[in-house]
C-alpha cells in the first residue's frame, strides 16, 4: 500500500471516530510522565517506609490509570450521555449523591482536612467529582434550559410575568445556589480551601462565557459584586479563614522569615531550593536531592518542585507545553461548537485544567499561597487523575460530535 493510500485510510478512520487523536497522545504521555515521576519522587522515603513504598505507590497509579483509560474511553464513546445531566430532575439527583459523598468526608480526618473518604487503601475526594458535576449542571441550566421558556409578547402579561419568573428561578437563581452550596461545604466542613476556590473559578469562568444573550445583565452584575467582594476580603480575611489558613498566607509572605523557614514555610522553601538546584537543564532523572525526606509526600502536590530539579527549567517547560496543548484543543472546539451546553462543557474541561495547572505550579513555586492541589494527570491521586482522564474522554465524544457533523457537511457539498 502506498503512502497517500495509507494517509487515506488513516483518514478514513478518523472521519469515523470523529475524535481528535492528538489529545489521546498529549493525555497519555503525561500519564506515562507521572507514573514514571510518582515512582522517582517515593524513592525518598525508602528510608522511611522501605522499598515497598516505592512499589506501593506505582502499583496503585498504574491501576488507577487503567481504571481512568476504561472510564476515559467509555465516555468518548458516549457512554456519559445516559447520564448526561439534561434535566431538571438528573442535575438533583446526581449533584446530591456528590454533595452527600462531600458531607461524608467529615468521618475522616487526614492532616487536618476532611476532603476524602477512606476505604481501606481506596481513598475517594468528592469535591474533584463535584468539580465536572457542577460543570455539566451549570451547562445544562446556562446552555441549554433558557431555551425552553419561550416567552412572546403575545402571552397575556400575567402568564409573562410567570415565565420570567420561572426562567430566572430556574435558569439563574437555582445553578447560583447549588455552587455556592458546594464551595460552603467544601470551606467549611472539608476545610479545603484550594477546591473551593478553584470551584468557584470554574463555575465563574463558565457563567461569565455563557452565549446567552440572556445573561448579559446578570453578567454585569456579578461582575461588580465580585470586585467589591475581592476589595473586602483582605478585611474579613480574620474572620473567614481559619488559623492554618491564615498561616499559609504569613508564610507566603515572608518565606524566608526565620520563625517560618524551619517550620510553616519549611515545604515551600525546599521547593525553592529545588527549583535552584534545577536551573536550566536539571540535575538528571533520578537525580533529586529535594525528594529525601526534604519535601514530605514529594510524589503528590509538590512533585512539579522534583520534576524541576531533575529536569529544569526546561523540563517545567515541556509539562506546561502539553497541557497548554490539552487547554487550548479544548477552547479551539468551543469557538467552533455551536451547541451551548457542548460548548459551555468544553470551557469548563479547559478551565479544570488550567486552574489546576497554574494554583500546583504557582504554590510550588511560591507565586501563590500553597493550597496543596494535585498537578493532573501527573501527581499521585486517585480521584484527580481518573476525573481528569474522564474529562478528556468526555470533550472527545464531543469533539467527535462536531468532527462527524463536519465532514457529513464536506461530503454532501462534494456530490
Amino acid at each position: 500500500m502506498s503512502l497517500s493510500e495509507n494517509i487515506k485510510s488513516y483518514l478514513r478512520i478518523f472521519k469515523r471516530s470523529g475524535v481528535d487523536r492528538s489529545l489521546y497522545l498529549v493525555t497519555y504521555l503525561l500519564v506515562i510522565f507521572g507514573i514514571y515521576m510518582i515512582a522517582d519522587a517515593a524513592v525518598g522515603s525508602t528510608i522511611r517506609f522501605g522499598f515497598k513504598f516505592v512499589v506501593s505507590n506505582l502499583g496503585k497509579q498504574i491501576v488507577i490509570v487503567f481504571l481512568g483509560s476504561i472510564l476515559l474511553f467509555l465516555a468518548a464513546r458516549g457512554i456519559k450521555e445516559k447520564f448526561a445531566m439534561t434535566n431538571m430532575n438528573k442535575c438533583k439527583l446526581i449533584y446530591g449523591i456528590t454533595l452527600i459523598a462531600m458531607f461524608a468526608c467529615r468521618l475522616w480526618n487526614i492532616n487536618g482536612s476532611h476532603g476524602w473518604i477512606v476505604l481501606g487503601p481506596i481513598t475517594i475526594q468528592p469535591a474533584e467529582i463535584m468539580k465536572i458535576v457542577l460543570v455539566h449542571i451549570l451547562a445544562y441550566m446556562l446552555g441549554d434550559l433558557p431555551k425552553k421558556y419561550k416567552i412572546s409578547k403575545y402571552m397575556s402579561p400575567k402568564k409573562r410575568e410567570e415565565l420570567k419568573k420561572l426562567k430566572r428561578q430556574n435558569c439563574l437563581y437555582t445553578p447560583m445556589a447549588l455552587v455556592l452550596i458546594a464551595v460552603i461545604v467544601v470551606v467549611v466542613i472539608q476545610k479545603d480551601f484550594g477546591s473551593a476556590v478553584i470551584l468557584l473559578a470554574m463555575c465563574a469562568i463558565v457563567f461569565f462565557t455563557t452565549p446567552d444573550p440572556y445573561y448579559r445583565m446578570y453578567k454585569r452584575r456579578l461582575l461588580i459584586i465580585g470586585l467589591a467582594v475581592v476589595c473586602i476580603i483582605p478585611l474579613v480575611f480574620t474572620y473567614v479563614l481559619k488559623a492554618h489558613q491564615l498561616q499559609r498566607i504569613v508564610t507566603w509572605l515572608n518565606p524566608l522569615d526565620e520563625r517560618f523557614i524551619y517550620t510553616q514555610a519549611m515545604q515551600v522553601v525546599n521547593g525553592f531550593i529545588a527549583f535552584t538546584n534545577g536551573g536550566l537543564w536539571g540535575l538528571g532523572a533520578g537525580k533529586s536531592i529535594m525528594k529525601f525526606g526534604y519535601i514530605p509526600e514529594a510524589q503528590s502536590d509538590f512533585i512539579s518542585a522534583v520534576i524541576a530539579e531533575e529536569f529544569g527549567f526546561l523540563g517545567i517547560f515541556v509539562v506546561i507545553l502539553l497541557f497548554s496543548f490539552i487547554i487550548f484543543k479544548f477552547v479551539n472546539y468551543a469557538k467552533k461548537i455551536k451547541n451551548d451546553r457542548y460548548k459551555l462543557c468544553l470551557i469548563g474541561y479547559s478551565s479544570y485544567f488550567f486552574l489546576h495547572l497554574m494554583v500546583n505550579l504557582g504554590g510550588v513555586s511560591g507565586l501563590i499561597p500553597m493550597t496543596g492541589v494535585p498537578l493532573l494527570l501527573i501527581s499521585a491521586g486517585g480521584t484527580s487523575t481518573m476525573v481528569a482522564m474522564y474529562t478528556v474522554g468526555a470533550a472527545q465524544h464531543i469533539i467527535s460530535l462536531y468532527n462527524k457533523e463536519r465532514f457529513k457537511e464536506e461530503a454532501e457539498e462534494s456530490l
